[in-house]
């Protein structure tokens, strides 16, 4: 065991993904003062696998007012006595050249220029959309497009009496023989409100229209730092139709295969690598539905990852939705994130970048973090304590009548802390719980089920933890119990 134990720590410690040494964990003394993990991750190469040795853990318990019956199965936890040190980190605006780099490694030396928000159709333009419009009013294709079904069927009369209207409004002769353009510097310009600058552009890759974004925003105290990329035309079209069409000729409802998850991955970390903007790892590849055509589910495959930092990763967290919340130490930034969605093909559907971060100090003692018996009680204490109107059920519902939760994985790393009096956050040593909860409810009199990873296709991050006195992070949108 003790050869095994090591030669793990030595993969760990010479991941590819990460150029910075890794702080040698300290070896374990004994198994009670191991703390628990476990990767969510598919490859070997995922830095989160700390792995020293695994065992099962099995518990059911119930809330304390009953509502609540918890099953923890943890069927092959992997763990390892990690202590690390707390990380202050600074979030910091982007630079044009920055933008620009990303914009390239995006879509290579195609031509960049300035976007024109809804501008005109040229008339060649013009022609060629009324002749697609016309199309398409004459045959099937809306309800293709949409649907054959009830939703479908209404979506496509709804598009085609737009498309009526566009036609009577658009004509050719009123459109300009053609438009002035200018090229793109990738020099922040000042938009809308006192503190916001951006650079927007338009460009093609391989006969698809892009829109190119990056945004600096610091009006009333919030910090918004975001590079985005995704496919779009300047003008404007009958409820979107002109997007709707090119996602239908790249997407499809089926579930792409393995081979193109694969495939879709590496490309992805490739474009990573090139985008030279710190240490990531790569913490989900999947399928997901993410247009929906009428009836019609189209699915992308998504790839996301985390920001690393002295090889620990910064645990996922739901994206913030309030960056002007009044709630006690608020954060005022989205969370460091990294996202791409592609075709099954590879073709880029969009891209998401937000807040980069420079690392202010990492000279922090390392935190004695929870053994695995702590972890356990903390986890058993909190649940214990929960009710099942905190589990969310589907709107319009009369109230939850029990909760089942299965918590299946745990992950170790960071979380950030909000520092008092500062812009500068806190990254502290943490642990996410995940799992699947199922809510039994009342609706127009009838008792009806909600099965997440059913619905959503995906577990469910639960709570987080701080990883060295067993706190759970209340405030903060840190998991689904938010107290």
């Amino acid at each position: 065991m003790k050869r095994k134990i090591a030669l793990l720590l030595s993969i760990f410690l010479t991941l590819s993904l990460c150029s910075c040494a890794a702080k040698e964990p300290e070896a374990p003394a004994e198994a009670e003062d191991d703390i628990i993990e476990i990767s969510r991750g598919e490859t070997a190469a995922d830095v989160n696998k700390l792995a020293a040795s695994a065992v099962a853990y099995t518990d059911s318990f119930q809330s304390a007012d009953g509502s609540v019956n918890v099953e923890i199965n943890l069927e092959d936890a992997e763990l390892l006595k990690a202590n690390f040190s707390p990380v202050r980190v600074r979030p910091r605006a982007i630079t044009g050249e920055e933008a620009e780099h990303i914009a390239r490694v995006l879509f290579g030396d195609a031509e960049m220029l300035d976007y024109l928000f809804c501008r005109d159709y040229t008339k060649a333009e013009l022609e060629e959309q009324r002749a697609l419009w016309q199309e398409l009013l004459a045959g099937d294709g809306l309800v293709k497009l949409y649907g054959d079904d009830e939703v479908g069927q209404h979506m496509a009369k709804n598009t085609a009496e737009t498309i009526g209207a566009f036609l009577e409004s658009k004509t050719i002769e009123k459109a300009p023989d053609s438009i002035e353009r200018t090229v793109c510097d990738f020099s922040f310009k000042k938009t809308d409100g006192e503190e916001s600058y951006e650079i927007r552009a338009i460009t093609e890759k391989d006969g698809l229209p892009y829109y190119f974004g990056a945004v600096n925003n610091t009006e009333g105290g919030i910090g918004v730092y975001h590079v985005s990329a995704y496919l779009s035309t300047e003008y404007n079209t009958p409820n979107n139709m002109g997007v709707h069409m090119l996602l239908d000729s790249l997407l499809s409802e089926e579930e792409p295969t393995s081979q193109q998850l694969e495939a879709v991955r590496e490309k992805a970390e490739k474009l990573i690598d090139e985008l030279d903007i710190g240490q990531w790892q790569i913490d989900q590849c999947s399928s997901r539905t993410a247009y929906c055509l009428g009836s019609r589910e189209l699915k992308t495959i998504t790839v996301t990852a985390l920001p690393l930092y002295n090889n620990i990763p910064v645990l996922r967290q739901p994206q913030l939705g309030n960056l002007r919340s009044e709630e006690e130490n608020a954060q005022r930034c989205y969370y460091q994130d990294l996202c791409f969605e592609f075709a099954p093909d590879g073709t880029l559907i969009s891209f998401d970048y937000f807040t980069p971060m420079e690392l202010v100090d990492d000279s922090g003692d390392d935190t004695r973090t929870l053994s695995f018996a702590e972890l356990i009680g903390s986890i058993k204490t909190y649940m214990s304590q929960t009710t099942a109107d905190q589990y969310p059920r589907p709107e319009g519902t009369d109230g939850t009548l029990g909760a089942d939760v299965v918590i299946s994985s745990i992950q170790l790393g960071f979380t950030r802390e909000s520092i008092e009096g500062s812009e500068d956050y806190l990254l502290v040593p943490s642990v996410t719980v995940y799992g699947n909860y199922k809510t039994t409810y009342e609706k127009d009199g009838q008792t009806c089920s909600f099965d997440y990873r059913a619905e959503k296709g995906q577990d469910v991050l639960l709570m987080t933890f701080d990883a060295a006195n067993g706190s759970s992070f209340v405030p903060g949108n840190n998991g689904l119990l938010l107290g």
